[in-house]
Parts: C-alpha cells; sequence; structure tokens
C-alpha cells in the first residue's frame, strides 16, 4: 500500500470500515494495527493483545494479519477460536486483564463492509483522542508503515487460542434473576457471531428456545446483518405462526438487540431503551442515564417525574461508555438497539441485554410497560431516513452545515437548534429532527420524533436535500 493511501485512512463512528477488496483489505488493517500499537506502546506498556474477528468474508485473514502485526512487534497475542460478538470482546479484555484488543467487524452494515475496531484496556472502544492519535501516526508516518506492511502474510501462529464463549455465558446467566415465568422464545442470530450465546444463556435461564438463521454465513442469507424493519420479517412470521412469547434477535456482532413480542409488535432501539430507564427507575436502580442525540426524548420526560439526570451525547456508545466509566451515568443507549449498564461493561452488548428483557417481559410484560410509559409521557412517532451521497457524507455536511442552520433559523417550523453532533432542532411541542452524515457509509442520516401532526421531519428533509444537492 502506497503512503499516500495509508495517509488517507480515516477512523469513523467506530473504527475504520469500507467495502472489501475496494476500500478495506488486508493492507489497510495492518496498517491501522501497525499504527494503533506504536501509539499506544509509546503510552504505556502493551504486553497482551486480544485479536478477536466476525463472519464476514475475509474476516479470519484480516485477523491473522493482525496477529502478524503483533508478532512482529513482540507483543504477546490470543486469537478467538471462532467468530466471537463484539461485547463478549469487551468482556473478555476486562476479565482476562489485556491491555489492547482488535475487533475484525463491521457490525449491522450491508455484508459486502467490514471492519476494523480498537478496543482499550477498558473494554470500550478507543476515545476520540486515540483515535486522533492513531492516524495522527498514519499521516505523519506513513513512509515507514508502507515499508513494514509490504510483505505480510496471514500465516503467524497466536501465542494463545481462547474460547471465552462458557465463562461469559456462566457471566450472563449469573446477573439475571430466576424468570418469574418461563417463556417461549424464538431466537434469530441473523446468521453472525451470537449463534450459541444467547440461546444458551436464555436456555440456562430456563426458557425454552427455538433458532432460526442458526449456521454461520458471511452473506448473512442476503439481508443485512441489523436487526431492524425488513429484516425481522422472518422473524416476525413465525413467532405469531409458533405462538411464541418473543422474539429475539442481534447484528453481526452481536452488540445490538431486535424484539418481537408474541402479539407481533416489534420493538423500536428506542423502546428497548426506555423499558430499562422506565423499570429500573422505578426499582431505584439507576440515578443517571444517558442517551445520544439521535435518541428519544421520552427518556427525559421519564427522568424528570422520577427524579433520575439524563446526560445528552454525541451519536456512539463510547461517548456514553466514557460516562459509565467515571460513574457518571448508570444506564446509557442509543435508538440503534444499543444498552449498556455501568455494573457490566462500557459497551452496548445485545446478548445480556436480552437476558435482562426477557426478565422484564416474564416479569412485568413488555407491552404492558410499555403502554403504561405512553399513557403517562405521551406517544411520539419515531422516524428516520438515510440520504445517499456520491462524496465522503462527513466533509459534503461540514460544507453545508452552516447553511443548514441558516436555513432551519430563518423558517418558521425551528425553535432551539442543537449541534452537539450534527444539527438538532426542536419544535414548539417538543418534537425534533436530527440531521448528521454517516460515520460508516456513504449517507447523511436523518432523524425525527414527532408528538403531534407537525410537518417538522418533512420540511427538514426538504430543506436538507435542497441544499445537499445544490
Amino acid at each position: 500500500m502506497s503512503a499516500d493511501t495509508i495517509r488517507s485512512i480515516k477512523f469513523g463512528t467506530d473504527g475504520v470500515r469500507g467495502v472489501i477488496d475496494r476500500d478495506f483489505n488486508e493492507l489497510v488493517v495492518a496498517s491501522v494495527a501497525y499504527a494503533a500499537l506504536r501509539y499506544f506502546r509509546r503510552r504505556r506498556d502493551i504486553g497482551r493483545v486480544l485479536v478477536s474477528y466476525d463472519t464476514r468474508r475475509k474476516s479470519d485473514i484480516y485477523a491473522r494479519i493482525i496477529v502478524e502485526i503483533c508478532k512482529r512487534l513482540g507483543v504477546e497475542t490470543s486469537l478467538v477460536q471462532r467468530p466471537t460478538p463484539t461485547p463478549v470482546v469487551s468482556w473478555s479484555v476486562r476479565e482476562y486483564k489485556y491491555d489492547l484488543a482488535f475487533q475484525v467487524t463491521a457490525s449491522h452494515n450491508p455484508p459486502e463492509y467490514n471492519g476494523l475496531k480498537v478496543i482499550d484496556h477498558n473494554g470500550c472502544s478507543i476515545s476520540d483522542e486515540d483515535a486522533e492519535g492513531i492516524m495522527r501516526i498514519l499521516t505523519e508516518e506513513s513512509d515507514e508503515i508502507s515499508k513494514f506492511t509490504q510483505t505480510l502474510q496471514p500465516s503467524a501462529t497466536p501465542d494463545v487460542v481462547i474460547d471465552p464463549r462458557d465463562a461469559y455465558v456462566e457471566y450472563v446467566v449469573s446477573s439475571v434473576r430466576p424468570p418469574s415465568r418461563k417463556l417461549r422464545i424464538l431466537f434469530d442470530p441473523l446468521y453472525g457471531t451470537t449463534i450459541g450465546y444467547t440461546d444458551e444463556v436464555l436456555r440456562r435461564l430456563g426458557h425454552d428456545v427455538k433458532c432460526i438463521h442458526y449456521e454461520f454465513d458471511s452473506t448473512f442469507g442476503g439481508v443485512e446483518p441489523c436487526p431492524e424493519g425488513e429484516n425481522l420479517e422472518g422473524l416476525l412470521k413465525l413467532v405469531k405462526e409458533w405462538n411464541m412469547d418473543l422474539g429475539i434477535a442481534h447484528d453481526g456482532d452481536g452488540d445490538r438487540i431486535g424484539v418481537v413480542t408474541g402479539s407481533g409488535r416489534v420493538l423500536t432501539g428506542n423502546e428497548v431503551l426506555i423499558l430499562f430507564v422506565y423499570v429500573y427507575a422505578r426499582e431505584r436502580r439507576i440515578r443517571a442515564v444517558a442517551r445520544t442525540v439521535a435518541t428519544t426524548s421520552l427518556v427525559d420526560k421519564i427522568c424528570e417525574d422520577l427524579g433520575i439526570r439524563v446526560i445528552e451525547t454525541p451519536v456512539g456508545i463510547k461517548y456514553i461508555a466514557e460516562l459509565l466509566i467515571r460513574g457518571e451515568a448508570d444506564l446509557g443507549g442509543e435508538e440503534s438497539g444499543g444498552v449498556a449498564f455501568r455494573w457490566h461493561v462500557p459497551e452496548k452488548d445485545g446478548i445480556y441485554t436480552a437476558a435482562h428483557i426477557c426478565d422484564i417481559e416474564s416479569r412485568e410484560g413488555i407491552e404492558r410497560t410499555l403502554e403504561t410509559v405512553y399513557s403517562r409521557y405521551g406517544a411520539p412517532r419515531f422516524r428516520k431516513l438515510k440520504l445517499k451521497v456520491s462524496s465522503d457524507p462527513r466533509e459534503l455536511f461540514s460544507r453545508c452545515k452552516d447553511d443548514i442552520v441558516r436555513s432551519l433559523e430563518r423558517s418558521s417550523i425551528c425553535g432551539r437548534i442543537v449541534t452537539i453532533d450534527g444539527v438538532k432542532c426542536y419544535a414548539s411541542d417538543g418534537s425534533w429532527v436530527l440531521v448528521r452524515p454517516s460515520g460508516t457509509e456513504p449517507v447523511v442520516r436523518i432523524y425525527g420524533e414527532e408528538y403531534s401532526d407537525t410537518s417538522i421531519f418533512d420540511s427538514v428533509v426538504k430543506i436538507v436535500k435542497d441544499l445537499l444537492q445544490a
């Protein structure tokens, strides 16, 4: 890989991602791993590194490339025995005291994508400051990196091969109360890494579990490994046909969750977070909640009523993780279906979340709890849209951001504007719309929540489309 190409590598919302063999390949992986190790070794001792991977095409090859980088640099390296969920890697880093971890994954992105996530010794994604430090090395030391990575082959033997599954499953099972009633659960791993994890946890808790899409598949059965929308149609159909109490699904690397109730209601990521906030606030298990700027404001309404502090963060679980680590928040989440708990790992974990959401269903009932929330605090309509763009979405948005703000300020639809991450405008009734560039795909994302028949979402979409396409 040329020095110019190395200098162009950029970290997105959660690591480096791209289309396999186009803008993400063996040399990108090698360059990022080498730069990351150089960066962290200049700051502290890096004695033991864990390398893991998901089920995507070439993920195991990329993992072996990282093993070779570590071996060349004299770092003791453990490699997972099989495709492993990201939250399990985070748990293993803390449980077995690794100094750093690399997870080869593109999480919920389409099958043609792959990526590399760097996990710090505390079990969460590296900070923005550390990502910028790694990119600085990629830029300033690109010639040396290019020479170092020219002859790499994915043939190095790790010092240790590990399978953390049994220990992790035992840990999650021990964290959940015995269920009040046995549930019939249909589990859909969407051909991803959670096979043998969530289903085993739920069986060990006493539930009756059936599985679909239960083999590793790098194409994810031809759908995006994201547990929402049309990707859950198969699960939804069978939950109703087989008279199941609950359907559970995960994304490709297991940090997100999709939930289908026995009546066929598909929960949004916002509703998953709402359940935990409402139930745990009433049980006095939490004092502060963190949510991203793209997440439902019902969290705020619940917390205000029950005396819980709310902290708003940019999009990305790593910002919530920082608050959990510092003890400033007990629970955090985002609209995409990820929840993180201070007493667990500072990372969203779909498997752990599944075990505890089944606990809520067995004791209180998910739909009954949600209806109570909506009757007390309102039932907004959450909307989102992806605008595909032909250039780098972050660069395009940066050029247009000031124009978007000015256009919204001149309009009659928008009152308050927040720019924590992207541009978010509020209407007088509490409805809001957020516009921000994706850090993982060539799209600009628009999120909205409407508490009345206001047309704020459609109005903002029109303004943004006109400015981005000008």
